[in-house]
């Protein structure tokens, strides 16, 4: 993927490989999590499957 032209200036960071991380030409970032691309209006940057599991893992981890 090509970075943003003000890349590292546009804020978009990286990716879970260390690229820079900015938008496809169809507007859609990776998940932070597993590098899946995400709907263009997703109000997050891990996905869905993702945030199930991370929501687990901590339960998992968590001393009652």
């Amino acid at each position: 993927m090509i970075p943003c032209e003000d890349y590292p200036c546009c804020g978009h960071g990286i990716d879970q490989y260390g690229y820079p991380d900015c938008p496809d030409s169809k507007g859609r970032f990776t998940c932070v999590s597993c590098g899946k691309k995400l709907p263009k209006n997703a109000p997050s940057s891990i996905c869905k499957k993702c945030q199930h599991r991370h929501r687990y893992d901590y339960l998992d981890n968590f001393d009652y």
